[in-house]
């Protein structure tokens, strides 16, 4: 990409009825198969085990941050595959941040 060349944008997100978490228009190059099987069950847990019907409902703390590492991982891993040409935005990661439980003191 030369300095005249425009960055492709690709918001990355899930979303109900799609299996995968990226939205550019439909412009994207092919990625890999493995990088798509990893995308398609990071939104499956999304629709499974958070069950965003109304809210993301955190089974626990850990699973929820375990979730959104996962989703950060595979932005970078989307991003490495695209190359410089394509900007990933992605905000799930405050979006869904559930809070971490807080013992009450005796």
């Amino acid at each position: 990409m030369d300095a005249s060349d425009s960055p492709v944008f690709v918001d990355f997100f899930p979303d109900w009825g799609h299996r995968l978490p990226l939205w550019d228009g439909g412009t994207l190059p092919p990625l890999s198969d493995a990088l798509l099987g990893d995308l398609r069950s990071w939104v499956k847990t999304w629709q499974t085990v958070l069950d965003p019907v109304f809210e993301v409902r955190w089974p626990d703390y850990e699973t929820g941050m375990a979730w959104v590492g996962e989703g950060l991982r595979l932005v970078a891993a989307v991003e490495a595959e695209l190359g410089p040409g394509y900007v990933i935005k992605y905000d799930f990661d405050d979006f869904y941040s559930p809070e971490r439980p807080t013992r009450e003191r005796r």
